[in-house]
């Protein structure tokens, strides 16, 4: 009986504290009033954790937008989101349990479903969220995002007219915060095919102001995304090509074009946005893996080298057979600190070609062994460092 009593009947009676909340004002002079402050503080509510997330990545991509929230990022960073949520859901947790463990007092299981089917119709869950409580949100998270895309456009975009706060130089600025940027642009994205699939549509007016709010949402997010291809664009020119970064730039178009689609699909109801989606998927699937990333890379550090003198041989030395015809134009230079290093790379890659067989023909490690066959390779004595070594 106590574990019926501490189980059975508090678990039927679990959705009571949603009904006890959602009934809350019912009855009052002011009720309408009343209800729509109640949607607008849960708009408050549900956007907070979120906002602290997102303030937090903001100020750590940008020093400005740190800068002028003052103090604020320090206390914030002191917050443990993750055992912040897991304390919340804990205490979320308890309270419905021991609410319902006291109501299932008020009467028996027996005389509870006695009751319900005579009198009480069953709980239905609404499937859809109230745009007074979705608009709430995106206010707030709008607002934040219009703040750090003035100082974008202000110090990035701007061209650093504006003066910097002390202690910070612009190119720190400019290359800071990418990976952060990319996080939030992730973050809008899961709200933004939440919000669009679960907003209630009955109430016209309120839904045009979801939709302003939301397309405000998406343009500021398309404004990182530029800000962010920016940035790793000014940290390219400053350290070089890599895989990695190549990627990101190819994220970051990915990213873009989906929410130009997201943007359309806002204002046009009608727009198969899944499908868009799947089509710019495999696009973009086969044009990076036919688009030669390695070829690309070493061209673009070899143009760097020529224009700034600085190069990572030992990182091309490592790039596929793709990036042969570009290797081969270090031949000619007379650093002693590039060719003898891209020589012994390049014979290598000779000697191994030479031993495939025609049963494993690649058309990239071909036309390798084509140019390769032009020249005559040497290999060169050289003390490498311990790291290539290893």
């Amino acid at each position: 009986d106590i574990l019926e009593g501490a189980f059975g009947r508090t678990l039927g009676n679990a959705a009571t504290s949603y009904k006890v909340v959602k009934d809350l004002g019912k009855g009052r002079p002011d009720q309408q009033r009343f209800e729509v402050l109640k949607r607008v503080l849960t708009g408050i509510i549900i956007a907070f954790p979120l906002l602290l997330v997102i303030i937090l990545l903001l100020s750590s991509a940008d020093l400005v937008f740190s800068h002028y929230l003052g103090k604020l990022p320090e206390y914030l960073k002191l917050i443990r989101l993750g055992e912040l949520f897991v304390r919340a859901l804990l205490i979320v947790v308890i309270t419905v349990f021991s609410f319902a463990y006291i109501q299932s007092f008020r009467r028996s299981g027996e005389e509870k479903l006695a009751a319900e089917g005579s009198s009480s119709k069953p709980l239905e869950l609404k499937t859809r969220w109230d745009p007074i409580t979705v608009s709430t949100f995106l206010m707030l998270l709008n607002l934040v995002y219009i703040i750090f895309v003035f100082i974008q456009f202000s110090y990035l975009f701007g061209g650093g007219q504006f003066t910097l706060p002390a202690g910070f130089t612009y190119a720190e600025y400019a290359r800071q915060g990418f990976f952060e940027l990319v996080i939030v642009t992730l973050i809008n994205f899961s709200i933004y095919i939440f919000l669009i699939s679960f907003v209630n549509d009955s109430r016209r007016a309120l839904f045009n102001l979801f939709r302003i709010l939301l397309s405000l949402l998406s343009a500021s997010t398309l404004i990182l995304l530029i800000s962010s291809f920016f940035r790793l664009a000014l940290y390219e020119e400053a350290y070089g090509f890599t895989f990695a970064r190549v990627a990101a730039h190819a994220l970051i178009i990915y990213l873009f074009i989906l929410f130009l689609a997201a943007l359309y699909r806002i204002w046009q109801k009608k727009f198969a946005l899944l499908k868009s989606f799947i089509v710019v998927s495999l696009v973009a699937y086969l044009i990076f893996n036919f688009f030669g990333i390695d070829r690309f890379i070493a061209a673009s550090n070899i143009e760097r080298y020529f224009n700034t003198g600085k190069i990572d041989v030992h990182y091309l030395t490592y790039l596929s057979d793709d990036a042969v015809p570009q290797l081969v134009t270090l031949l000619d230079l007379t650093d002693e600190n590039v060719a003898p290093y891209v020589e012994n790379d390049l014979y290598l890659r000779k000697e191994r070609l030479s031993a495939q067989q025609w049963q494993s023909f690649n058309w990239s490690r071909n036309r390798a062994a084509a140019i390769l066959n032009e020249y005559q390779l040497d290999w060169q004595t050289l003390v490498y460092p311990s790291y290539i070594m290893d």
